[in-house]
């Protein structure tokens, strides 16, 4: 994927049985994390959001 500042991911590990998404959810983070990688993580999965960020931003919170 070569070395972007900015990085979007949109809901990149759904449908993985759970063995795959657990490991490929350790991998991608720790990959970022050392890259220092910007990550805009689009995904329904409250876990998997806390398992990857730094910092979380819940849009279900501004429907009223």
């Amino acid at each position: 994927i070569g070395e972007p500042q900015v990085l979007l991911l949109d809901e990149p590990l759904t449908g993985l049985d759970p063995t795959l998404h657990g490991r490929l959810l350790d991998d991608l983070s720790k990959l970022l994390r050392a890259r220092g990688t910007t990550v805009l993580h689009v995904t329904h999965d409250h876990a998997e959001a806390a398992a990857i960020a730094d910092k979380v931003f819940d849009l279900s919170q501004l429907i009223s």
